[in-house]
């Protein structure tokens, strides 16, 4: 069995879909529904 580090399988706080504290709810929701249609899935598929 490979040993991986923490730092191997997180993701940088850069790729997380973000919103300003004074957003609605809505707002968030859409911009996570942006961030999914954006995301590349071919490099999510890992060998772990």
């Amino acid at each position: 069995m490979k040993n991986y580090l923490v730092k191997d399988l997180m993701v940088p706080l850069s790729e997380y879909a973000t919103v300003p504290m004074e957003s609605t709810l809505f707002e968030a929701l859409l911009a996570l529904e942006k961030s999914q249609e954006e995301f590349d899935h071919t490099m999510a598929e890992c060998n772990i």
